[in-house]
């Protein structure tokens, strides 16, 4: 991981719970020290998130998926630093705005066809009739690329293609729950064997603690 995701970070989101997804996206932020995230358009949050999360893991982006036809697994990678610098268009209309988290949080709870006109009565800072709706989602797509970002894939095995959403919360909070497990998994091997608090382990160099693993490995 990036030297900015220091462990007491990550141990904090690993053990966070299971906060809503845009409860999540903010955590993210803040823990990365984005700005007004809660205000920022989904696409320009989610691009500063990409960009979090090239510092945090690397600029690789590794993903797994099962092809719909054949069910094999596909490997592939998520291109982030193209994704980030994708540019919304300025599409500017009777002054329409993109979504924001706040909007999201606005509708929790709600039922899905009512969360939906209440997003999209959000962007236009009016009523929005069962006609519209799709007008109003439609330009929220162009507006803001990054809010809805789908890949295109192609089975290496059965050369079947397939449309994949790509959430960028999604894929930093199943990373941090994996290196979360990691970490206490070691927390727990060493305090178990040598006695030491969390605090003391976590204060050790980590190459000197994986030397510690390494001699109390079954």
């Amino acid at each position: 991981m990036g030297a900015l995701l220091d462990e007491a970070l990550l141990l904090r989101l690993a053990t966070a719970g299971l906060p809503s997804h845009p409860r999540r996206a903010l955590m993210l932020a803040g823990a990365g020290g984005i700005p007004a995230a809660d205000t920022l358009a989904l696409g320009l949050r989610d691009a500063a998130l990409m960009r979090l999360r090239t510092g945090w893991f690397g600029a690789d982006c590794p993903c797994l998926d099962a092809c719909p036809t054949c069910t094999q697994t596909v490997e592939f990678e998520v291109p982030l630093s193209t994704l980030a610098g994708v540019v919304s268009e300025s599409l500017a209309k009777n002054g329409w705005r993109p979504l924001t988290t706040l909007d999201l949080l606005a509708v929790e709870g709600l039922a899905a066809p009512l969360a939906r006109r209440a997003l999209a009565e959000a962007v236009t800072g009016g009523p929005v009739d069962d006609a519209a709706l799709p007008v109003v989602e439609d330009w929220l797509t162009r507006a803001d690329p990054l809010a809805h970002v789908v890949l295109d894939l192609t089975c290496a095995h059965c050369d079947a293609d397939w449309a994949r959403p790509f959430d960028i919360v999604r894929q930093i909070w199943a990373e941090i729950a994996l290196a979360g497990r990691q970490l206490l998994n070691e927390i727990h091997l060493l305090a178990r064997v040598y006695h030491w608090s969390e605090a003391e382990i976590l204060a050790v160099p980590r190459p000197r603690r994986l030397a510690y693993l390494e001699m109390i490995a079954p």
